[in-house]
């Protein structure tokens, strides 16, 4: 979403980039969501929690959920867009407060 990219290619960085078996078992960290995207000829850089406004930024922003589950979204100037199901929010507040959301974590821009 991001990029640009079909979720297909994006797919196939990250097999490239991490076993599947480690990839199942423990999901896709920062490190390695870098290390695919530059397989596809992007760098992306992280940016830390305080560093970024939600309503300005473009990126994959980590979330943790209140019962300790981290998940990535993507956040568009402060539309938040969820790649489980599809669903579009129209503001990242909301998004917490209807995700019980505990914090939103770090952000991976372009």
């Amino acid at each position: 979403m991001l990029t640009g990219v079909s979720y297909e290619a994006v797919l196939v960085a990250i097999g490239m980039a991490i076993p599947s078996s480690k990839l199942a078992k423990n999901g896709l960290y920062w490190t390695e969501a870098k290390k695919a995207a530059k397989k596809l000829g992007f760098e992306l850089k992280t940016v830390r929690v305080g560093k970024y406004s939600l309503e300005d930024s473009i990126g994959i922003l980590s979330v943790k959920f209140k019962d300790r589950m981290e998940h990535a979204v993507l956040l568009f100037q402060g539309v938040i867009i969820d790649p489980d199901g599809g669903k579009v929010w129209p503001t990242a507040q909301i998004y917490k407060e209807k995700m019980e959301v505990k914090r939103f974590g770090s952000l991976l821009t372009l």
